[in-house]
């Protein structure tokens, strides 16, 4: 059976071929396209650190339950 990682990663690779043959065939030239490569690596980059920014407030809030419930713990136990 297949996880979700596999369909991600084959869909990523699908799209990388994709991308490349479409640099290649496409009809604009070399300046055009470094540029419209640059635009495209900037949004990656802007949704991976959005990404990353929204796993850490999640973290953090996960680490703040946390130390509530073992303070809270610790205050029964006195």
């Amino acid at each position: 059976m297949k996880n979700k990682k596999d369909g991600k990663f084959g869909s990523f690779i699908s799209f990388a071929i994709g991308f490349c043959v479409g640099v290649l065939i496409a009809p604009r030239t070399g300046e055009e396209t470094r540029k419209i490569l640059s635009e495209i690596g900037k949004q990656y980059i802007q949704k991976s650190s959005d990404w990353i920014n929204e796993k850490m407030t999640q973290i953090s809030e996960i680490a703040d339950q946390y130390a509530e419930n073992i303070k809270e713990y610790l205050e029964d136990i006195k």
